[in-house]
């Protein structure tokens, strides 16, 4: 699926406050959730945004959680902890 979102000013940048307004347009009439803890989650990380009815979870990730080790296995523990709660 091609979808292409236009900013309001072409010196905008992708933020979490973009990211999110791009997400509502998107999936108008779903509920997203923001930076809330996944129920029954055995982790207490709060993902940045989260659509239960598509069973999605978004995290707006900077440079650094691809450029610090910890950070790369903390990441890849969660997702796998997400994954596995399909």
């Amino acid at each position: 699926m091609y979808f292409n979102y236009d900013f309001k000013t072409t010196d905008e940048f992708l933020t979490e406050s973009n990211l999110e307004s791009f997400l509502r347009d998107f999936v108008r009439d779903t509920e997203i959730v923001r930076d809330k803890k996944v129920p029954d989650s055995p982790i207490l990380n709060r993902p940045d945004f989260r659509i239960e009815e598509l069973k999605l979870i978004l995290e707006f990730n900077g440079k650094f959680h691809y450029t610090i080790a910890k950070t790369i296995m903390s990441d890849t523990l969660k997702k796998s902890i997400y994954t596995s709660m399909e």
